[in-house]
């Protein structure tokens, strides 16, 4: 399995609404409730996940996160 399709399928499992790849970054939606939470979760998962990677996460709007990958 590709690192896009692991990174896509660890957001669905982490509460995403929405994941989407663009350009090297993840773009998440989630459902309105504990979006912190759900939020810095993926971003410890991601960071597992990519152990040489480190992962920035920005929270945009109406719940939607950005998270690039360095």
């Amino acid at each position: 399995m590709k690192h896009e399709e692991l990174i896509l399928k660890a957001a669905k499992s982490s509460g995403a609404k929405k994941a989407e790849m663009l350009h090297g970054s993840l773009f998440v939606t989630f459902t309105p409730g504990f979006v912190d939470v759900l939020s810095n979760e993926l971003k410890g998962v991601l960071e597992k996940l990519l152990k040489n990677a480190t992962v920035k996460m920005y929270s945009l709007t109406n719940n939607e996160y950005a998270y690039d990958f360095i």
